[in-house]
């Protein structure tokens, strides 16, 4: 196992002047578990791919949803309007979506820069109300179809899971030479478990918009389906509770069915692990939720700084794969600059080699120390 960390990644990833990027950005685009080891697979890690097909896979949420009106596809997720209107009604699982693009805001500057450093790089969105398994299928089945090879995926959060799928679909790394995850919750997160409680930032961010639905109605009546929302719920033996057994929630969060509860817990235990061609990029430094139980007022949540914000870094940590490590947010991993170079370095060469990845500190010497540790099942 490789280990490292990324220095810089405490200054702000954001540009001097937002509104400019923003409008740069979008001119730029067009205005458009479960295994402890590693698989075998025979793509070369060091290859030089400079210059190849680059495809950047968004996380949950990431994606833009696109309806059919008539012969016209209409935004749904995200377009202000249609959220205020009560346009989450749109999205209700399984009413048939197209992904259309991504949100700028977190992926366009990781994707002008794959492009300013000569790849050929572009998005591919994704549904991510399905379940990453059937949509690693889809996906590959894609690729396959436009004669692609020698592909590289960088992949954000969910996005990684939806990634080891394809992988696993293309065992001889005849289409997918590599895969970057960047804050995959390989082992699952609390997010979807603070949806159902109602006390996710998000959901209370959606409640103020929409005019039409409260936080319950939001995740009763329309989250609460989401197969992929689901499957990401923490799973593994570092867990301290059944998330998957309803009768191990509280009474006043947002139970799902039985039913789907099942599904997910068998689509986690049959995604594929990741294999060779992975190296990982793990966010930590923030208050992440490492834990939960029921209690009468709703989940009781236990934080460490031990990850990201959202993905704590046991549930990011997996195999014996290479890891690099950042102390940067979930929610801005793909605009940190130190994350797009080491990104970059990963594609070229298969390792670090630029100077905002080395480590080049004793803070940092101490973090690959600490941070180097057996994995969890």
């Amino acid at each position: 196992m490789t280990t490292a960390s990324m220095t810089e990644a405490t200054r702000s990833p954001l540009a001097p002047n937002p509104i400019g990027w923003l409008k740069t950005v979008m001119a730029q685009l067009g205005a458009a578990r479960r295994a402890n080891t590693t698989a075998s697979c025979p793509a070369i890690a060091s290859q030089d791919i400079s210059g190849g097909k680059v495809l950047v896979l968004p996380g949950m949420m990431g994606s833009r949803l696109s309806v059919l009106n008539g012969d016209q596809l209409e935004a749904a997720w995200l377009h202000p309007a249609q959220i205020a209107a009560g346009g989450i009604a749109r999205l209700k699982w399984p009413a048939p979506v197209k992904a259309t693009g991504a949100l700028a805001a977190s992926y366009g500057q990781l994707l002008m820069r794959l492009r300013m450093a000569g790849f050929d790089a572009e998005f591919l969105p994704y549904d991510w109300r399905q379940s990453p398994t059937i949509t690693g299928d889809e996906l590959i089945a894609q690729l396959r179809a436009q004669d692609l090879s020698g592909v590289t995926l960088v992949c954000h959060s969910m996005g990684g899971l939806v990634a080891r799928q394809m992988a696993a679909a293309d065992p001889d790394g005849e289409v997918i030479a590599r895969v970057i995850t960047i804050g995959t919750p390989n082992r699952g997160c609390y997010a979807p478990l603070q949806m159902f409680d109602l006390s996710h930032p998000t959901l209370g961010t959606l409640a103020r918009i929409d005019t039409v639905h409260d936080r319950r109605t939001l995740v009763r009546d329309y989250l609460s389906d989401f197969p992929g929302l689901l499957a990401m719920l923490p799973s593994g033996a570092n867990t301290d509770a059944n998330h998957f057994d309803p009768s191990d929630w509280p009474a006043s969060a947002v139970r799902p069915c039985t039913d789907l509860l099942d599904d997910a817990r068998a689509t986690v235990a049959a995604l594929p692990a990741p294999d060779a061609r992975f190296h990982q990029i793990i966010g930590t430094g923030h208050s992440t939720i490492v834990g939960a139980r029921a209690a009468d007022s709703g989940f009781q949540f236990d934080r460490s700084d031990d990850g990201d914000g959202v993905v704590p870094r046991s549930s990011a940590e997996h195999g014996d794969l290479p890891r690099y490590f950042v102390r940067c947010a979930h929610g801005m991993l793909c605009n940190n600059r130190t994350v797009i170079a080491t990104t970059l370095d990963l594609i070229r060469k298969g390792r670090p080699v630029s100077r905002a990845a080395k480590v080049t500190d004793r803070t940092a010497i101490f973090d690959r120390l600490r941070q180097a540790r057996p994995d969890f099942a």
